[in-house]
């Protein structure tokens, strides 16, 4: 699968404003703030570990549109977080779904990298892939469904990036993050 995430942000000054701006704990235009303007409720963020690879999690209610499931789901993100100085960052969440018939048969897991860019920037891509961890007969229309679901969430969440980054360069009046 080609990456879903593929931005250019020339409004983001360097990777560590990336990390001030989307990934920090307490950082205004969070994984969680995209979360809770998609409809998800009950969010619960751990702050980052202060491990070597600080580590995160994110507990949150998910509503659900499969018309053969309940209404809503308990979800949970794990994240790791790599970051390499001025280099770049790397993010990994595995995601696990509960309460929903055959979720316990696989996990999500997504990639997010931001790179500087040689003119001024940030480049921002992601990777995901379905794990399934136990055999069913439902494979394909798991795969389906998580996939097109995955898609739509990485999609917006890019979107979310990509409208704060330029906010937060006009707000400011010209400054760049």
């Amino acid at each position: 699968e080609p990456g879903i995430i593929n931005l250019q942000l020339s409004s983001c000054k360097d990777v560590n404003t990336f990390f001030l701006k989307f990934l920090a704990d307490g950082a205004q235009d969070s994984v969680q703030s995209y979360l809770k303007s998609i409809g998800d409720t009950e969010i619960v963020t751990s702050p980052w570990s202060k491990d070597v690879v600080p580590t995160r999690t994110i507990s949150y209610t998910h509503p659900v549109s499969n018309p053969l499931a309940p209404p809503k789901a308990q979800a949970v993100k794990r994240q790791r977080l790599k970051r390499y100085g001025s280099h770049g960052i790397l993010l990994e969440s595995e995601t696990q779904v509960m309460g929903v018939p055959k979720t316990d048969c696989f996990v999500t897991r997504e990639v997010i990298i931001v790179q500087p860019k040689k003119e001024g920037g940030v480049s921002v891509s992601s990777r995901f892939q379905i794990v399934f961890t136990k055999s069913t007969m439902f494979k394909s229309i798991i795969s389906s469904q998580t996939t097109s679901e995955l898609k739509d969430w990485h999609k917006g969440y890019g979107e979310m990036i990509t409208s704060k980054s330029e906010k937060g360069r006009s707000e400011k009046a010209g400054v760049e993050l």
